[in-house]
């Protein structure tokens, strides 16, 4: 019978030194996946800054897109209102040299 006993306690301390070994195991491995769970955090939280950089930019570039449409609008209106000056102006200097030619003509028929 003590050997019996003496066989139990064996068989029971080396199932304590397996269930030991796997834990020490599992406590491992669950430190690894820590780990590995931190640095993938850290790289997503890179990622989102980046993402929003990104998206900041982004909506800069726009922005500064919009303002050049604004100022390509208002040359172009510029433009137009030189244009029709211009045309204004052309039109009254041909008037005025007309005119001229005119009393040119009277003071020479004259």
């Amino acid at each position: 019978k003590i050997s019996s006993i003496t066989i139990e306690k064996e068989k029971q301390g080396q199932e304590l030194i397996s269930l030991r070994k796997s834990q020490e195991e599992a406590s491992s491995e669950l430190d690894t996946i820590s780990q590995e769970r931190e640095r993938l955090q850290k790289e997503v939280s890179l990622l989102r800054r980046d993402l929003q950089l990104a998206t900041q930019s982004h909506t800069e570039i726009l922005e500064q897109l919009e303002q050049k449409k604004q100022q390509i609008r208002t040359a172009q209106s510029e433009l137009g209102e030189t244009s029709r000056k211009n045309a204004q102006l052309t039109s009254q200097l041909a008037q005025l040299k007309n005119s001229h030619e005119n009393l040119a003509n009277l003071k020479y028929k004259g």
